[in-house]
């Protein structure tokens, strides 16, 4: 099998609204835009992925403490405190399956753009 090559059809240029293009031509000579914004495109589900993600580190790393701190009554406290425990280890197995789609997520990324 010989070397082949792309040729260059315009060289790299920046457009007016500031994006660089540059296209060349595959040796069959099919046109090839190459965008230096190609970038991964994430599906509805990557996105609420993040979105849980997001909300979840949001609720450990700033509301936790406040659902049960400016409670006065001590057996308030300690049932609200239980409840929020409950909840920090039903997030323990959700942060585990979160883990493991951002993992598929850039398991596909990494074969894209290797």
């Amino acid at each position: 099998m010989g070397i082949t090559k792309a040729v260059s059809m315009l060289e790299p240029t920046t457009e007016p609204w500031g994006q660089r293009t540059c296209y060349v031509a595959d040796p069959e000579g099919d046109l090839i835009g190459i965008d230096p914004y190609d970038i991964p495109e994430f599906s509805e589900e990557d996105y609420s992925t993040i979105d849980e993600i997001r909300e979840i580190r949001n609720y450990w790393c700033h509301q936790c403490y406040l659902d049960f701190v400016y409670i006065v009554n001590d057996n308030e406290r300690e049932e609200t405190f239980q409840k929020v425990a409950q909840k920090l280890h039903y997030d323990e197995y959700r942060t585990y399956d979160l883990f493991e789609k951002t993992e598929a997520m850039r398991s596909v990324i990494m074969k894209k753009y290797r």
